[in-house]
C-alpha cells in the first residue's frame, strides 16, 4: 500500500488535498496510526524540553591530569631545548678548563721525557695539499670521462634517431616521386592513343 506522508501532515507541512487524503487514510491503516503516534510523542517531548544556552567551554575534572609536565613542555619547545643544551655544554667546557685532571706522583716519576722530533709544519702542510689536489683531479677527470661517456651516448642515439627519420622521409619521398612518375607515364600513354 502507498502511504502518503506523516511527517508532512503532521508539521503542516501538506497541502489541504494532502491532509484530507490523509485523514481518510489514517483510520485503516496501522503502519501510519503507529507512526503518527509515535512522531506526536516525540514533537511533545521536544516542545517541553526548556531552550538553554549551550556553553561555550565545558571544563573537567581530567583537564589538569592531561597538562603536559614541566620537562614535557621543555622537550616540546625547540628553542628552549637548544638554549639548555648550550648552557650544559658551557658548563662542561668551563667545568673541564677550571679543573684540570690531576696527575699522581708516581706518573710524574715514573714517566721518561721524551724528546719530540722536530716537526717540519710547512712540509707537512704542503704535501698534504698536493694530495688532496691529486685526489680532487682523480676524482674530477673521473667525473668528466663519465659525463662524457654519457654525452656520447645520447649523441649517437639522436644521430640514430635523426637517421631514422632522413630514411622514413626519403622513402617517403620516393614512393611520391614514384607515383608522380606513374602518372605521368600513364598520361602519356593515353596521349598517345
Amino acid at each position: 500500500m502507498n502511504c502518503p506522508d506523516v511527517n508532512a501532515a503532521l508539521l503542516g507541512e501538506a497541502t489541504a488535498a494532502e491532509r484530507r487524503a490523509f485523514e481518510e487514510h489514517l483510520p485503516a491503516c496501522p503502519a501510519c496510526q503507529e507512526e503518527w503516534a509515535r512522531m506526536e510523542s516525540t514533537l511533545a517531548v521536544l516542545r517541553a524540553a526548556p531552550e538553554e544556552e549551550m556553553p561555550r567551554r565545558i571544563s573537567f575534572v581530567s583537564d589538569k591530569v592531561f597538562e603536559p609536565r614541566w620537562w614535557q613542555r621543555l622537550l616540546g619547545n625547540g628553542p628552549a631545548l637548544g638554549f639548555a643544551s648550550a648552557a650544559m655544554l658551557s658548563a662542561a667546557i668551563l667545568t673541564h678548563a677550571v679543573y684540570p685532571r690531576p696527575v699522581a706522583p708516581a706518573e710524574m716519576a715514573a714517566a721518561p721525557v721524551v724528546q719530540a722530533a722536530p716537526v717540519n709544519l710547512e712540509a707537512t702542510v704542503r704535501d698534504a695539499v698536493k694530495q688532496a689536489i691529486a685526489e680532487t683531479d682523480a676524482r674530477h677527470k673521473k667525473e668528466t670521462a663519465a659525463l662524457l661517456e654519457a654525452a656520447e651516448k645520447r649523441y649517437d642515439e639522436r644521430l640514430r634517431e635523426t637517421q631514422a627519420m632522413v630514411d622514413a622521409s626519403f622513402e617517403i619521398l620516393a614512393r611520391k616521386v614514384a607515383n608522380v612518375k606513374r602518372a605521368a607515364y600513364a598520361r602519356s600513354d593515353m596521349g598517345e592513343r
